[in-house]
């Protein structure tokens, strides 16, 4: 009798200790995950991070890069230019057919949302996210196609200049008289600039089109900024060929908020926050976003826009792809 009390009476204690125990083991299991996935976003992290070290001087540079840069704005349209149709009107390869901006998904093309991270065409080790492959390609479509894939895999020829160039001064967007870009680009620079002056928000062109030639002194003087250091100007300077300024398609911006500079310091502004809202209503997409390293190959550039076309601008903007992946995809 005594016996069976006593048993009866450690019931509770046995029943609160294996409660306890329970808990202990699920804490342990809860904290392992928990310290997994904080260790893989720190990677990611540190990455976004290094953007500081790299373009930190960059506004500097490229004023004085500038002045090295030869004025390239010879419009090379003539009357047997493959870029004319018979009315004599310029015509614009994949662009598409009018968009209903309400549902534009309604007529763009099919693309894939569950691709894994990396940049479209190659490998890469994410420690290593930008490095050069191996093998380089060259490009896979005409250069004056406005959908042609250009990065790390893919790479311009020497010679390419494209045949319709021309100043963007007559744009009259601020800092455009001087800098070079495609007469495909011209309307909507013009309005993308006005409309932005309409909205109080004060926009300059920093930089356009870029020769094979000029890219090679862009890409060695960061690399002397970097102390030889190649793999340190890979991060945000294309070699060259492979510059989408080349394509006389991509602008610079900047703003007077920042003293007219590029870098850390235009990320933030006015001007920054109006292009990322609107820069794709006039044809003009983001093409190096934060965190899209491991798609690029190259640091975030909040300044650097590519002209694809209203219609394809906005089937990406729809996306929600980074702008080589979607690239890489409908335009191969």
């Amino acid at each position: 009798m005594n016996m069976k009390k006593t048993r009866f009476k450690n019931k509770p204690i046995i029943l609160t200790l294996a409660v306890v125990l329970i808990l202990q083991v699920f804490g342990i299991i809860l904290f392992f995950f928990y310290s997994k996935a904080k260790s893989e976003g720190e990677g990611l992290s540190k990455i976004v991070e290094q953007s500081s070290k790299s373009q930190q001087d960059y506004s500097d540079g490229e004023d004085e890069l500038s002045q090295q840069t030869e004025h390239e704005s010879d419009n090379g349209n003539s009357s047997g230019s493959d870029s004319e149709n018979d009315s004599g009107q310029s015509e614009t390869p994949n662009e598409q057919q009018a968009i209903n901006f309400d549902d534009p998904s309604a007529n763009c093309p099919e693309v894939d949302l569950g691709l894994p991270p990396g940049p479209p065409g190659y490998k890469i080790d994410s420690a290593d996210w930008a490095a050069y492959p191996t093998k380089i390609s060259p490009v896979t479509k005409d250069p004056n196609d406005l959908l042609v894939l250009v990065n790390k895999k893919f790479q311009l020829p020497q010679d390419y200049e494209p045949e319709d160039l021309t100043d963007l001064g007559v744009t009259e967007v601020r800092g455009s008289s001087g800098k070079s870009g495609r007469q495909v680009i011209v309307d909507q620079l013009r309005s993308l600039g006005q409309a932005a002056k309409d909205d109080g928000i004060d926009l300059a062109v920093k930089s356009g089109y870029r020769s094979y030639d000029t890219q090679i002194a862009t890409y060695n003087y960061w690399v002397s900024v970097e102390d030889g250091n190649e793999s340190e100007a890979d991060k945000y300077s294309a070699r060259p060929g492979h510059s989408q300024h080349q394509l006389g398609t991509t602008i610079d911006f900047t703003t007077n908020e920042c003293g007219d500079c590029i870098g850390d310091n235009f990320t933030g502004t006015k001007a920054q926050a109006w292009l990322s809202q609107n820069a794709w209503r006039y044809g003009f997409a983001l093409s190096y976003p934060i965190e899209g390293e491991f798609y690029t190959g190259y640091l975030p550039e909040s300044w650097h826009y590519r002209f694809i076309g209203v219609d394809n601008a906005a089937c990406w903007k729809d996306s929600g792809l980074v702008l080589d992946s979607w690239l890489f995809q409908v335009g191969q």
